[in-house]
């Protein structure tokens, strides 16, 4: 684990989770799960970074641009949204990788800045 205090460390805890979170969200999307599922892991999973680089003591803007992030993936993703993304692949549900990929960079970066 990358912090002291092993996994059951709150800060190790809340980075598991948060992965976890955004794990829980890919295959909630894949696999058309409730519509609230996928609002709450997908706000979850920044929020939880955010919670963890306040705990840590790392920099507060970036705490609050995460929160930001967690703020806007509930908000302004809603079902008209949704609804677009699938007309335009063809009738398919909406893919989770662009969420996915700002969450894994968000990632490396909390764990840059609260690891040097």
């Amino acid at each position: 684990m990358p912090f002291p205090g092993g996994i059951e460390g709150t800060a190790n805890a809340l980075l598991v989770f948060s992965v976890v979170a955004a794990l829980v969200h890919v295959f909630a999307v894949e696999a058309g799960g409730s519509r609230l599922l996928r609002i709450a892991v997908r706000t979850l999973a920044p929020a939880l970074l955010a919670a963890l680089v306040v705990i840590r003591h790392g920099p507060l803007p970036w705490a609050a641009a995460l929160a930001l992030f967690a703020a806007g993936s509930a908000i302004f993703w809603d079902e008209s949204w949704e609804a677009f993304l699938a007309r335009s692949t063809g009738g398919k549900a909406p893919r989770p990788l662009p969420w996915a990929a700002c969450y894994v960079v968000l990632l490396a970066i909390t764990l840059a800045l609260l690891l040097a």
